[in-house]
């Protein structure tokens, strides 16, 4: 047998699938003072939140450095032209010099 086939099975009797949405909140069953709400995929408020003001960070994070890389291909390309220009200009001036004593 799959051992995948055993944890999802596993899985479905100890977390019984929400029909109404999955991200709507449930009581946990226990003692009445250690009851806390969690989200029917199995993580308290609290912590996702956590996980989201972290993944927030790291978008953060990532967005800086795509600009940063956005910017030194901008720099690139531009060092990249302006050689290309110079060697335009250089080889368009011989070819004048060389049409005018021609």
């Amino acid at each position: 047998m799959n051992s995948t086939n055993f944890d999802e099975k596993n899985d479905n009797e100890n977390h019984p699938p929400n029909m109404n949405s999955s991200f709507s909140t449930e009581e946990e069953s226990g003692p009445s003072e250690s009851k806390k709400r969690k989200l029917s995929i199995g993580v308290s408020p609290s912590l996702a939140a956590i996980k989201l003001k972290m993944l927030q960070i790291e978008n953060d994070e990532l967005k800086k450095v795509v600009e940063k890389l956005d910017k030194e291909n901008t720099d690139l390309k531009q060092n990249k032209e302006e050689p290309l220009k110079s060697k335009i200009l250089f080889l368009t001036s011989t070819i004048n010099d060389y049409e005018e004593k021609v």
